[in-house]
């Protein structure tokens, strides 16, 4: 849910970027959906002790049917993208 995404090159750093399959997933059935049928858009987010609290904010926003399971024992879920060369070549770890 939480990525970190490192550019090679001179570009600054970005720790915090919502992220994950399931985020884009929401959110694209989200836009499709319109504010009429938002709430059929439903899924689960599973939230560790260090969840941001902007994200929260920002999930809320789009009055989706969002489960948030709570865990303060453990981590959010976080990935690493690197981007490199001309063309932004990735690189991603779990």
């Amino acid at each position: 849910m939480q990525d970190e995404i490192e550019y090679v090159g001179g570009r600054t750093l970005e720790k915090v970027v919502m992220g994950g399959a399931g985020s884009y997933a929401a959110i694209g059935a989200r836009l499709v959906a319109g504010e009429r049928y938002a709430k059929s858009v439903s899924w689960i987010v599973d939230v560790g002790s260090d969840f941001p609290r902007e994200f929260r904010s920002t999930i809320e926003s789009w009055h989706t049917t969002c489960l948030f399971r709570e865990d303060g024992n453990r981590l959010t879920t976080r990935a690493w993208n690197g981007y490199s060369g001309e063309n932004e070549n990735r690189g991603e770890a779990f």
